[in-house]
């Protein structure tokens, strides 16, 4: 089974409409555990998010670019990240929903040990837990999006029937 698929199948699961309250507690667990047993990768995916958003719209002189540049580049790097773990997740036989989610949380692909659901004992009123768990939910929606570009591989017939691609020499002409 291709990883996409395979991420595709897990999303459809947590994204499905019947699944939103179960989704949402999933979330909110995984969100308190990363908060409290995984601060530093969280640190460390948000610190190297600004490195790459700063070197990705020019470094010094990417300050001329201004915000119109600056925050879509940056909302595509995260979600680029975001999707990066989850195939990794599944390329690495990590395929429950548990697995993917705290691999977009985090950046990191590891086995959850075992009841970690109950680890985490930060207040569900917490502000910040609440605030990831709304982002992390709109990620996971993200993720979704980008999965459903090229789900598969296309038949060449397909792929040169599109108008983009009619003048690709020796391939589509």
């Amino acid at each position: 089974m291709l990883r996409q698929q395979a991420l595709a199948r897990v999303l459809r699961q947590l994204l499905a409409e019947e699944n939103q309250n179960a989704s949402r507690e999933l979330i909110r667990h995984a969100v308190r555990f990363n908060l409290k047993y995984r601060k530093a990768d969280i640190a460390g995916r948000l610190h190297g998010g600004v490195f790459t958003n700063f070197a990705s719209t020019g470094g010094r002189l990417g300050k001329l670019a201004g915000a119109k540049t600056r925050i879509p580049v940056s909302a595509t790097n995260l979600m680029l990240a975001t999707f990066g773990a989850a195939i990794q997740s599944i390329a690495e036989g990590l395929e429950t929903p548990d697995h993917i989610v705290n691999a977009a949380i985090s950046g990191k692909v590891q086995k959850l040990p075992e009841g970690y659901r109950s680890l985490a004992h930060a207040s569900p009123n917490d502000g910040k837990v609440l605030q990831l768990t709304n982002a992390v939910a709109a990620g996971l929606h993200g993720v979704s999006a980008v999965n459903n570009i090229a789900p598969g591989p296309v038949p060449i017939s397909e792929f040169c029937s599109r108008p983009e691609n009619i003048k690709l020499r020796g391939l589509c002409q």
